[in-house]
């Protein structure tokens, strides 16, 4: 997938990127695709202040969220630099659906290895939870 010129890049967003989240503001320039889309085969988590997804393989474990397509190449580097690309979070391109059935193939980062705090979201949907704070350490 090409931005700059190259065809728009599709992103799938789950969490703090969503509309109504705090880094929203992140896809201003970027054309809503879907605001009903799932992307099976991962799980999602609760970290606390932001989820995380992590692939399972199982077509049953579904995220949900929205895809965007981003024309240009400073909000992608934007993205990874909020996602903590490469460090905290990866990114593959995998299938995503919308609700009229069609699949696209879109970005999607995810965690490889959770921490000790992380809690299944059911139904895979961050905007239905609601935040909890982080365990307390003590």
């Amino acid at each position: 997938m090409k931005t700059d010129g190259g065809a728009p890049e599709a992103v799938f967003v789950y969490g703090t990127l969503r509309r109504g989240q705090p880094n929203h503001f992140l896809l201003a320039d970027a054309y809503l695709l879907s605001d009903c889309a799932a992307a099976p085969g991962f799980r999602l988590y609760h970290l606390g202040a932001y989820p995380a997804a992590q692939p399972t393989g199982r077509e049953t474990d579904t995220v949900r969220g929205e895809i965007y397509q981003v024309r240009d190449r400073d909000t992608l580097t934007r993205i990874d630099a909020l996602e903590g690309f490469p460090d905290l979070y990866d990114r593959t391109e995998t299938r995503i659906q919308d609700e009229s059935g069609t699949v696209h193939v879109a970005r999607i980062y995810f965690m490889r290895e959770l921490p000790p705090h992380a809690r299944a979201i059911a139904g895979g949907d961050w905007t239905r939870t609601s935040p909890a704070p982080p365990p307390d350490d003590r």
